[in-house]
């Protein structure tokens, strides 16, 4: 379902949803309200929030389903992706979605969005599913800008405020203008892409296609295939042989030794108790984590661990023996992970956003709050008795090393060598 803008206030957006959902008129706007003896403060009546309303809605109930995700899988995660449990995070990607939604450059699709809860509420814990959001997030906004028209870069693709098919290209300039993709024999850059849907690929600056099985070859070949003496040649997957002639099996295969002299395609992660993982594209089945395995241990160059089920809360732990989802190791016992707002003590301690304060988990100061030595600050360091913003603000460089990541309202641009933060294309 996808809905459209239809009119904003400073608090309130109203949407349309296929009929479901439309502005109220004067006489029926009060009609799911009521009000109190004094006739002042209305009540609503309708139910709990929902929480796929809007892209506002979206964005917060995604910060709650991601703070619950971020506590579960601390074990695989460590603690800093724990800051979206604060109410002062904030995400550029969720901004720049409301920002779009509410200059009418894209339509809303509800499906999308419940999609988009139901995989960062899942129990896998994979590191890519919190910031940036699951890649169905942003299906969840849907460009309609035609070509030619004005637009901004999105935080998820070059085409995010475009309809289908086009993208923003900006040249540097703001804002861009939506355009087709490159087709074959056509020059492309960083923000002119290639045609994928023609399975066109950028090479030396022009679109070119890349042969397939059985064709001739100099370096890539289309899809699973690989360039062998000069010919395409399918690559081998699990069960055959590989080796000196076709050293690469199908992702995530790996060749080795079949143990009668031969090679072939075998399987070096896993998922289930037991299996071979590694610790930062850890895989294992939950409730298990990827536990790591010392140095000069590891049987394979491209292990670093092991699945487990990890100590229970209460238990024993350290390096060696971790917490299992939820729980952190504390002075050698596995603590439950509380809530913000929630009960803490010795057996419950706060995201790392918080501080335990007469028995809950208040969140710490954000940027521009007051701290001291006895207060740390969430996210920043403490300057002169104040939290020093995140990240960096108009006019600062916002390199690679962070993200190109600027403080809330701006967006990181310009010169493609030395990127500054600028308030984005609206």
């Amino acid at each position: 379902m996808q809905c459209s803008a239809l009119g904003l206030s400073s608090s309130l957006l109203l949407i349309a949803c296929g009929g479901a959902a439309a502005p109220p008129d004067d006489a029926g706007a009060m009609d799911a309200a009521v009000m109190d003896d004094a006739g002042a403060t209305p009540v609503s009546d309708a139910g709990p929030p929902d929480d796929t309303a809007d892209p506002e809605a979206l964005a917060a109930a995604y910060a709650r389903e991601a703070c619950a995700k971020a506590r579960r899988c601390e074990a695989l995660f460590g603690r800093e992706l724990d800051a979206v449990c604060h109410p002062d995070y904030r995400s550029h990607f969720w901004q720049a979605m409301i920002e779009a939604w509410r200059a009418g450059r894209g339509d809303y699709d509800r499906d999308a969005a419940r999609a988009c809860l139901d995989a960062v509420a899942s129990d896998r814990c994979d590191r890519s599913e919190i910031d940036p959001p699951p890649t169905v997030c942003a299906d969840a906004f849907v460009g309609n800008v035609p070509e030619g028209g004005a637009c901004a870069r999105g935080p998820s693709s070059l085409g995010w405020q475009c309809v289908r098919g086009l993208d923003c290209v900006t040249e540097g300039a703001c804002p861009g203008r939506c355009a087709a993709r490159a087709r074959l024999g056509e020059p492309c850059s960083g923000v002119q892409r290639c045609d994928g849907s023609l399975g066109l690929h950028c090479e030396e600056g022009e679109c070119i296609v890349y042969p397939g099985v059985g064709e001739p070859c100099e370096n890539y070949c289309a899809g699973e295939a690989l360039c062998h003496g000069g010919v395409c040649v399918p690559t081998p997957t699990l069960g055959e042989p590989c080796g000196d002639e076709l050293p690469r099996c199908r992702r995530p295969y790996r060749c080795r030794p079949d143990g009668s002299g031969g090679d072939v395609c075998s399987e070096v992660l896993g998922t289930r108790e037991g299996d071979y993982c590694r610790q930062l594209f850890a895989r294992c089945d939950y409730p298990l984590i990827c536990q790591e395995i010392p140095l000069g241990e590891r049987p394979e160059r491209e292990t670093d661990g092991i699945c487990t089920r990890g100590a229970e809360f209460g238990e024993t732990c350290d390096d060696r023996t971790p917490c299992g989802p939820g729980g952190r190791c504390v002075r050698g016992r596995c603590a439950e992970i509380a809530e913000p707002l929630g009960a803490c003590d010795v057996e419950h301690v706060c995201p790392t956003t918080h501080e335990c304060v007469n028995g809950a988990c208040q969140p710490r100061p954000g940027s521009g709050e007051r701290c001291d030595d006895s207060v740390r600050c969430a996210f920043d360091s403490c300057v002169d008795g104040v939290c020093e913003p995140r990240w960096p603000n108009e006019g600062e460089p916002c390199p690679p090393e962070i993200f190109q990541q600027c403080d809330l309202g701006l967006e990181c641009g310009g010169d493609f060598a030395s990127p500054v933060c600028r308030v984005p294309c609206l």
